[in-house]
């Protein structure tokens, strides 16, 4: 995950760099676009390592709601099941409750990059096609979904296990 998310960073402040290259025209211009260029890869960088420790907790914890599906086969009285998935369930819910608002923001990032994306690539449109200027945000909006994507898996684990159970216990 961590290749990924340095990966992605590259790309972005890559990208970045090859648009500062390509509009640097005189002393000005050039110095706007390095500080431009330094502001991407710090914001870029912020919101990656953001998105990689959601990613790294994600990981957790889903690695802890498979190794109580494998422990619940072995398993062989039901209230030692019952007791341990609430107990799963219930560092589940502390998790998700500290690491909501890290989401949230995640979300809200994604929910103005995506319109401005739209709003660059309509403007840029009319006066030439330049997607160099818009891939630095595309670049942040692939790794905020990543990480979007393994916080659902969570979700669809959990809302198996409990069919598992029955299906273990009262087979």
């Amino acid at each position: 995950d961590r290749g990924v998310f340095v990966f992605l960073w590259c790309c972005a402040v890559g990208a970045e760099a090859l648009h500062a290259q390509s509009t640097a025209g005189g002393r000005r211009s050039m110095q706007w676009s390095l500080e431009r260029l330094a502001l991407v890869a710090i914001y870029a960088a912020v919101i990656f390592s953001l998105s990689y420790g959601m990613v790294s907790i994600c990981r957790s914890l889903i690695v802890m709601i498979d190794a109580f599906c494998c422990d619940m086969i072995s398993a062989t009285r039901l209230g030692e099941v019952a007791h341990v998935w609430n107990l799963t369930q219930a560092v589940l819910r502390k998790t998700s409750t500290d690491v909501e608002k890290c989401l949230l923001v995640l979300c809200l990032i994604l929910a103005f990059a995506v319109p401005l994306i739209a709003v660059d690539l309509a403007v840029f449109r009319t006066s030439g096609p330049d997607l160099s200027t818009l891939l630095p945000g595309l670049f942040l909006t692939c790794g905020i979904l990543y990480t979007l994507l393994l916080a659902a898996t969570i979700s669809e684990k959990c809302a198996r296990v409990p069919a598992l159970i029955n299906a273990i216990c009262f087979g």
